[in-house]
């Protein structure tokens, strides 16, 4: 796929990236289910797949019970935006044609977009879903931003990054979450906690 622009692409994940998923998790878990969750015991270590059994010290299939429970809420479908990302965007989409790159499925592939409209109104040129989560047509964020011709990828996810990373494409690890706080950086993967450090990172990289 032809890149749509000259200016460098940035490809940008949505949960935990853009929406505050991560908060809008506890909101739900807390209203839901009676828990009293605290904003730091979300950010305990774990790994990204099965982080939510672990957090919740639940069975796998009670844990995907309740997860879905969420991404069929009102609250997923009305996340708040991570802090600094309005303001950071804004000054990105100057030099750079940014695209979306998300792996999320379902009703969200009807409720993204609105949300993203929302936000950040005529932002960006793209929203590429990702089929990560397909048992049948299982692809990675790596192989489709490489497609778009990106040049770097946003995305709090360190496989994704890693795999990014291995395409050539500079990935920026995103936040400083339970699940990717303690990873161990390859070449071509830069840490970056918050959208200050992303918008310094690009600063640097502008000379």
């Amino acid at each position: 796929m032809p890149k749509p622009t000259n200016k460098p692409i940035i490809a940008v994940d949505v949960d935990d990236v853009l929406a505050a998923e991560n908060e809008g998790i506890r909101q739900f878990i807390n209203q839901t289910y009676g828990h009293s969750y605290t904003a730091q015991d979300f950010l305990v270590e774990g790994e990204y797949n099965g982080y939510w059994e672990h957090l919740w010290q639940l069975d796998k299939e009670e844990a995907l019970k309740r997860f879905d429970a969420f991404l069929n809420s009102s609250i997923k479908d009305n996340l708040k935006v991570v802090e600094g990302a309005i303001e950071a965007i804004e000054k990105l989409k100057r030099r750079y044609e940014l695209i979306v790159v998300t792996s999320r499925y379902g009703r969200q592939l009807t409720t993204t977009e609105p949300w993203l409209e929302g936000h950040f109104p005529k932002t960006f040129s793209q929203v590429a879903f990702v089929a990560t989560w397909s048992k049948d047509k299982k692809v990675s964020k790596a192989v489709v931003s490489k497609e778009i011709g990106a040049d770097y990828l946003i995305d709090d996810n360190f496989e994704h990054c890693e795999l990014a990373a291995k395409e050539g494409i500079t990935a920026l690890l995103f936040g400083d979450y339970g699940w990717n706080r303690s990873k161990k950086l390859p070449v071509g993967v830069i840490r970056a906690k918050n959208w200050q450090e992303v918008l310094e990172y690009f600063e640097n990289e502008k000379g």
